[in-house]
Parts: structure tokens; C-alpha cells; sequence
């Protein structure tokens, strides 16, 4: 939502007044501002002059900027998803193991081969849930890395600029660059959010396999336990190449980098 408020503030700024100016002022004998495009930049080596040349330029800029949206909550939603569906399967696979001598403690051999072969398929099913999200970490390494460094310089952008329209008390931009601050914050918890869920999840197991009945159970369901709780020992933790973890926590540093390079820009300016 907050990805397409944004894109919105850039590209229906151009129709509208376009659209302003054919109803309202085309008869008072004045002509339509061309500069006013969706991206606020100059083309060097092309003008907007004429009407046409005017629309091939917005509607250009407005496929760009149509794909990038896409692209951008594509990526977002489909971390979101992967993450969320995976975070599930250890829950799911955490009640398995909590539960899985529910049933009348005995000695008998029948029995215990039943439970080991159930505990080795949990233990099958932990290795693979790990290897998936060693996965999800490598193919979402640059993108986490680049949001998160671009996030920081971003709102520091956007603060040093929202600063200087509240001066001048432009409003319209005030509110754009506002909405642009939130959404970079917005984007950024879902990945810190939804990566730190992971990490809880994934770090829950060595509990449940505890919890579990394992007492009275024979010596090789006592080991494959242990390799279960020795395995979970070691907590996934979803990182940028290894630069920096990325959850919640990584929201405060942002922030406070956001808040160096504002106070950087200050001097400089």
C-alpha cells in the first residue's frame, strides 16, 4: 500500500496537471509548464518542448516507474512469503517433536522403532528447513544488503530535504517527501520483521526437543535427540553477506546511520 502511495505521488502529479490545465486554463491564453515530468530530473540530450514529445517523455518515465513498483513489491512480498511459510513449517515441526512420545511409555521394541524412525524424520525434515533458509539467505543477500544501505541514505535524504520544505513551507512537498520517509521505514521492517520471526522460530526447536518425554526412552533415541538439540544450538540468523544480522534490531542502526549522514550533510551544507 504504502509502495504504491508512493509511486502515485510521482506519476499522477504530471496527468493532473495536465489534465488542470486543459479544463481550466487552456482558454486564459497560458502554456503548459512541459517541464514538469514524473521523475524530477533534466534529459540532457532530450527536451520537452512540445505536446508530443511531452507524452512520449511521461509515458516513458511512467512504464519505468510502473515496473520498478512491481518489482519492488514483488520482491518484498515474496520475501514476506517465503519467510512467513518457512517460519510455519518450524512451528509445526517444533509441536512434532514436543509431542512425539504421546503415547504409553513402554520398553517395548515394536514401539521404540516406531519413535526413532518418527525422530529421524523430524531430524530429516530440520536438516532441510535450515538448508532452505541458508537459501533464502543467499539469493535475498544483495537485495537485503542493498535496502538496507540505501534505506539509511534515503531517509537521511529525505529528512534533510523534508527540513528544508518545512522552511519554506511548501506543503505539497512536505507531504511527498513524508510519504517517500515512510515508506523506506515501512520497507525495511518488513525485512527485519519477517527475518527476525524466522530466526525465533528456528530457535525454539532445542526447547521442544527437551520437552519432550525422552526419560524412559532407549539410548539411541536419547542420541538422535541430542544431535537434534546439539543442531539447533546454532540459530539461524538471517544476514547481508555476512556483513550485519538482518531483524529488528537492525531498524535502530538505520536509523542511527540515517541520523550520521543527516548531521554529515548539515556540516557540508
Amino acid at each position: 500500500m504504502m509502495v504504491l502511495v508512493l509511486v502515485s505521488s510521482y506519476a499522477l502529479r504530471p496527468y493532473i496537471l495536465l489534465l488542470h490545465y486543459h479544463w481550466y486554463e487552456k482558454l486564459s491564453n497560458t502554456s503548459y509548464d512541459y517541464s514538469v515530468t514524473i521523475y524530477p530530473t533534466t534529459y540532457p540530450l532530450f527536451t520537452t518542448d512540445t505536446m508530443r514529445k511531452y507524452i512520449v517523455c511521461i509515458s516513458w518515465e511512467q512504464f519505468v516507474i510502473v515496473f520498478v513498483a512491481l518489482y519492488w513489491m514483488g520482491s518484498d512480498i515474496m520475501f514476506a512469503q517465503i519467510t512467513t511459510h518457512t517460519a510455519i513449517q518450524f512451528r509445526v515441526l517444533r509441536h512434532d517433536l514436543k509431542y512425539i512420545t504421546q503415547t504409553p511409555v513402554s520398553r517395548d521394541k515394536n514401539t521404540e522403532k516406531v519413535l526413532i524412525a518418527r525422530l529421524s524424520a523430524i531430524a530429516r525434515r530440520h536438516h532441510d528447513l535450515y538448508r532452505h533458509c541458508e537459501m533464502i539467505e543467499r539469493i535475498y543477500n544483495p537485495i537485503t544488503f542493498l535496502t538496507m544501505l540505501l534505506t539509511a541514505v534515503n531517509m537521511c535524504f529525505c529528512v534533510f530535504r523534508l527540513e528544508k520544505e518545512l522552511s519554506h513551507k511548501n506543503w505539497d512537498e512536505v507531504i511527498k517527501y513524508l510519504f517517500h520517509a515512510v515508506t523506506l521505514i515501512v520497507q525495511a521492517v518488513i525485512y527485519c520483521g519477517y527475518a527476525d520471526k524466522l530466526t525465533y522460530q528456528s530457535s525454539l526447536i532445542a526447547n521442544a526437543a527437551y520437552d519432550c518425554q525422552w526419560v524412559e526412552r532407549s539410548e539411541e533415541f536419547k542420541i538422535l535427540l541430542r544431535i537434534i538439540m546439539m543442531r539447533s544450538q546454532r540459530i539461524f540468523k538471517c544476514t547481508a553477506y555476512g556483513f550485519f544480522s538482518v531483524n529488528l534490531n537492525q531498524i535502530t542502526v538505520i536509523g542511527n546511520t540515517a541520523a550520521s549522514y543527516f548531521a554529515l550533510l548539515k556540516t557540508v551544507a
